[in-house]
């Protein structure tokens, strides 16, 4: 038979069951909305992917959006020869080491020949202005590749 301090009883333990619930269910909608806060706009490039070992005829090297063609439009539209090494006559050929990632980013820049400081400078500088490239691939999968450019002050190229 019920009793009326059995429902009293009843009461309490219905009541914290509920609080309990809901207590539960904010912390959950407050830990996702805490992760959903921090996930940052931009996401960082996963690590890079390994060239797969052996150069094979099917390899598809990192080219420029649009060619080489468009590629030397857009070095000569972009190079600016620095005025010091222009009036001192100094010219020739900086030649720069890159990464073409296979997100088609480009990374890890290096002089390998050298001209002068500012030169060099500008040949950074203009290949790290340069848009994302088209990355290597074998078989549909794209993978991060070396490439060498070089960037000409004061000389005729063959192309020009």
């Amino acid at each position: 038979m019920w009793h009326p301090k059995n429902i009293n009883s009843m009461k309490q333990i219905i009541y914290c069951g509920l609080v309990f619930v809901l207590f539960a269910s904010s912390c959950k909608t407050i830990s996702h909305q805490v992760v959903l806060n921090n996930i940052p706009e931009e996401l960082p490039e996963q690590t890079p992917k390994p060239v797969p070992p052996g150069s094979r005829a099917d390899d598809i090297p990192p080219s420029f959006p649009g060619g080489e063609k468009a590629m030397q439009n857009f070095i000569n539209s972009n190079k600016r020869y620095p005025q010091s090494d222009s009036l001192m006559g100094k010219q020739g050929t900086v030649f720069v080491l890159f990464t073409v990632t296979y997100t088609g980013k480009l990374s890890d820049f290096e002089i390998v020949r050298s001209l002068t400081p500012d030169c060099d400078a500008e040949a950074l500088r203009i290949i790290k202005s340069m848009p994302k490239w088209i990355p290597a691939s074998r078989n549909e999968e794209t993978f991060d590749m070396k490439v060498g450019l070089p960037i000409r002050f004061g000389v005729q190229s063959k192309e020009e």
